[in-house]
């Protein structure tokens, strides 16, 4: 799958399972203020220069708007909405 993001957004894979500090895994009915999830395709945009693909982001769980590719949940997420990367 090849796409191209426009303006200055990511497309992002959310990490469905989640692991608390203490190794709780949280189920994915119960979603904390922040969300992490992989970068799949960017903007050829100066303000997105600090990312690349298959990167670990985090966003704010209202960040985007869901979008579905090959019957995949993805979301689409402004770089302003964007929160942190691991480094």
């Amino acid at each position: 799958m090849e796409i191209k993001m426009i303006d200055k957004n990511v497309l992002v894979k959310p990490i469905s399972e989640q692991v608390t500090e203490a190794g709780i895994v949280l189920k994915t009915d119960f979603q904390p203020k922040t969300l992490k999830g992989e970068v799949i395709a960017l903007a050829d945009h100066p303000e997105c220069s600090e990312l690349k693909v298959g990167d670990t982001v985090y966003f704010h769980k209202f960040a985007g708007r869901p979008i579905k590719i090959e019957n995949e949940t993805y979301k689409v997420i402004s770089i302003i909405d964007i929160e942190a990367k691991d480094e």
